[in-house]
C-alpha cells in the first residue's frame, strides 16, 4: 500500500470463499494510509457473474460503481 498518496478506490467482492475477509483487510490498509475506499458487497455474485453483468444492469454492482465514479469526480 506504501504512503504515497492513493486516488480513491472501489473494491468489490464476490461471494467465493476469503475474498470478503481479503477485501475488508486491504480497504483497511488503503484507509490507514488515507485513501477513500468504497467496498461494494458482491456476494450475490461470483466471480464470473460479477464481470458479465457489470455495466449491464442499474442496480447492483454497476449502481455502486457509477454512484462511486459520480462523487470521485
Amino acid at each position: 500500500v506504501g504512503t504515497r498518496p492513493h486516488p480513491p478506490i472501489f473494491i468489490a467482492y464476490s461471494e467465493t470463499s476469503g475474498h470478503k475477509e481479503a477485501a475488508e483487510t486491504f480497504a483497511a490498509k488503503l484507509k490507514a494510509s488515507g485513501a477513500r475506499v468504497t467496498l461494494y458487497d458482491g456476494r450475490a455474485y461470483n466471480h464470473f457473474t460479477m464481470g458479465r453483468n457489470f455495466g449491464s444492469e442499474e442496480g447492483g454492482m454497476t449502481g455502486a460503481a457509477m454512484a462511486f465514479l459520480d462523487e470521485a469526480m
